[in-house]
């Protein structure tokens, strides 16, 4: 006769496995076993402080005791797993030193990584955490430092792949650019010109002029236009927009790119042609002071009037861009 777990009754041991008398008690039992605090989170917090090759010890502690206890049921030792990108030893997907980098690097496209010298040849051995951080630090260097465009990073080595290589660049930890610092660093880079239209609807007159010297500028007003064919009746070489810097604007309290309208190398000379409509006095003079710093001698050509000092800059006229933006 056997005595049931739950009520203590003694039976003949027909039902289940001996444990129990009934159904009822059975099921009563596991209910009550489920209030009781867990086992597992004490197993848990028992094991949250300790190492992987802690872990597995404990593992295979707890299956000898298991197959001591019930040497009738069968049950195989706890078998170590490698990491397929460290060749770390794991219990769990957790217990690996960087799940994160070696996640990162099996599911990532190795076509993209190879374009940064990354050697698989270093899969299953830690050194393999080196050659992420070598990639890291090409694209950290180019982008951020250099101020590279991904673009530019990609033609580099030959590729077209732009948009994998951003997502690579993403998935870093890479902070990318805004819209706004993107385009001024364009500018200053001189990979693509300064905007040719005007964001408002008084569109200025615009368009290409050939110079005396056979060279094509790009004119944005008609005082441009004037200032340009007045330089070419004189046989001047002069050059459009290549002198581009960032500064402060004192107005609005951010950073701005200045660029010079026209420069003239054999005198070292900047000049700034404006119109009533363009001309905003305070950004004439942030932008004087910048082009001076740098060793060029500024001039300001408003309203077909030259002005070198700044002292002496008119005022703006009531109406003009600064009211448009």
């Amino acid at each position: 006769m056997k005595t049931c777990e739950y009520c203590g009754k003694e039976h003949d041991g027909s039902y289940g496995s001996g444990r129990f008398c009934c159904q009822s008690c059975a099921r009563k039992s596991s209910n009550r076993n489920c209030n009781l605090p867990k086992k597992n989170k004490k197993i848990s917090d028992t094991l949250k402080n300790k190492s992987s090759e802690e872990k597995h010890l404990t593992a295979l502690k707890a299956a000898e005791t298991f197959a001591k206890n019930h040497p009738t049921i069968k049950r195989e030792l706890p078998r170590r797993k490698l990491c397929k990108c460290c060749g770390k030893p794991y219990q769990y997907k957790k217990d690996c030193d960087n799940p994160e980098i070696c996640h990162f690097i099996l599911t990532s496209k190795p076509q993209i990584l190879q374009l940064f010298d990354f050697d698989y040849s270093k899969l299953g051995s830690c050194e393999i955490y080196n050659e992420y951080e070598k990639v890291r630090n090409i694209l950290y260097k180019e982008y951020v430092v250099d101020k590279l465009a991904v673009q530019e990073i990609v033609e580099k080595r030959n590729s077209d792949q732009v948009y994998l290589v951003w997502c690579l660049m993403k998935r870093m930890g890479i902070p990318s650019r805004s819209f706004k610092e993107a385009n001024q660093n364009c500018i200053l880079k001189h990979r693509d010109s300064a905007p040719k239209k005007m964001s408002h609807r008084y569109q200025y007159k615009c368009g290409w002029h050939t110079t005396w010297d056979g060279k094509q500028i790009y004119y944005r007003s008609s005082y441009e236009l004037d200032f340009a064919k007045e330089l070419d009746s004189k046989k001047i070489v002069y050059e459009c927009e290549n002198i581009r810097l960032p500064y402060l604007n004192t107005r609005l309290n951010e950073i701005k790119i200045a660029i010079s309208d026209f420069y003239i190398p054999s005198t070292n000379t900047l000049y700034q042609v404006k119109s009533s409509w363009t001309y905003v006095k305070q950004d004439a003079i942030d932008r004087y002071k910048l082009f001076t710093n740098h060793g060029y001698k500024v001039i300001m050509v408003y309203e077909h009037q030259h002005y070198e000092d700044p002292s002496k800059y008119p005022d703006e006229s009531i109406r003009n861009i600064s009211e448009l933006d």
